[in-house]
């Protein structure tokens, strides 16, 4: 090979491998789901009121954007357990990359009734999406579920 056009080929390598990573880490695992499952029976009507707690920190905002979601999907946000609350949502998530681009790894959320501890919905996620994408899902999902 010739000397010089190695070094070319080094630098094209170089200067457009970071853009297709990113594209790949983008484009890739936005197929993955947020499977939620409603109780039989129960439910949360739309309502009761709903109270939102991150439980290991929320470094990238995800409380203040998934009440957003679920108050424009209807649901009563109240802002802790001393409005007494029908039911309490739980999340916490592992979240990569800055604050620029982060990613969830994992989103975790259940609801639950404070007054029987008895769980309402759960959602599970594991994959590589934007935060938005599986909050916006999340909500959908369990608007769609609830009467």
């Amino acid at each position: 090979m010739i000397p010089g056009r190695m070094e070319r080929d080094k630098a094209a390598v170089c200067r457009y491998l970071p853009a297709f990573v990113l594209l790949l880490a983008l484009v890739l695992p936005s197929c993955a789901q947020v499977p939620v499952h409603i109780e039989a029976e129960s439910g949360i009507p739309r309502d009761k009121t709903l109270a939102v707690f991150a439980e290991h920190g929320d470094p990238f905002g995800a409380k203040a954007k998934l009440e957003a979601l679920l108050r424009s999907r209807g649901f009563r946000i109240v802002p802790g357990l001393a409005d007494n609350p029908d039911f309490v949502l739980r999340f916490r998530y592992l979240a990569l990359g800055g604050p620029l681009v982060p990613t969830f790894r994992e989103f975790q959320a259940v609801v639950v009734d404070p007054r029987t501890t008895r769980t309402r919905v759960s959602a599970y996620f594991t994959g590589n999406r934007p935060p938005a994408g599986v909050l916006e899902e999340f909500v959908a999902k369990m608007a769609e579920l609830v009467p």
